[in-house]
């Protein structure tokens, strides 16, 4: 889904998108591409949905983190990688288990109040 761009002022003649593009000659993240110009990740979030939205940069990749993947950007034209399914299972990984259901004993008064525990 492509948003619509939130500012008019020029992309060519706003300084920090032209040094966030210079920057992404290769694979970076939101985090690293904030670190490398010293300004926070919501903003380098903002400009770089901005540089996205007008074909400037695009998804380079995905890396891996324990619970999440990380959007990778590099400046350019070329299509988005799509993002990988977070969860893989190996032929000999074990499948999920099911929650465990656990019996949860209220206090009579809350009981009363709201109702017996469900």
């Amino acid at each position: 889904m492509v948003s619509p761009i939130r500012s008019r002022k020029p992309i060519a003649r706003d300084r920090r998108l032209q040094q966030l593009e210079a920057i992404l000659v290769r694979d970076m993240s939101y985090a690293e591409a904030a670190a490398a110009l010293g300004i926070s990740e919501s903003t380098t979030r903002h400009y770089l949905d901005r540089l996205r939205d007008v074909g400037r940069v695009y998804v380079s990749g995905w890396r891996r983190s324990k619970t999440s993947s990380v959007r990778l950007f590099r400046a350019g034209h070329s299509e988005d990688v799509p993002r990988p399914d977070l969860v893989e299972l190996d032929d000999d990984a074990e499948p999920p288990r099911a929650p465990t259901v656990v019996d949860v004993r209220r206090d009579p008064l809350v009981a009363a109040l709201f109702g017996g525990a469900v």
